[in-house]
């Protein structure tokens, strides 16, 4: 079904696993996301991350180049009222420890 880009919408992606990645599919122009979706990518949807991940330097800086925002709740609640579309992973530590 086609998701008009006027709209906001907040993705839940799965599975969290050791590693993100499936995020950057929803991070940049030109993946099957962005081609389903056209319109969705770029300055209108950010991701969610760990406060933690902000904390770590080099960390910090990599997450800050791509359209990335601390996961707490006042940060999400500002995108969201600033209009922006949101996508996260749920799960954390708990859920990373028992990936196989």
């Amino acid at each position: 079904a086609a998701l008009p880009s006027d709209r906001q919408y907040v993705f839940a992606i799965h599975p969290h696993g050791i590693f993100c990645w499936s995020l950057f599919m929803f991070a940049a122009k030109g993946t099957p996301f962005d081609k389903r979706f056209p319109g969705l990518c770029g300055e209108k949807l950010v991701g969610l991350i760990a406060t933690i991940l902000f904390i770590i330097p080099v960390l910090r800086d990599f997450f800050l180049e791509w359209p990335y925002i601390d996961a707490s709740r006042k940060v999400a609640n500002a995108a969201l009222d600033a209009g922006l579309s949101l996508y996260l992973i749920p799960g954390g530590e708990e859920e990373v420890v028992v990936t196989k």
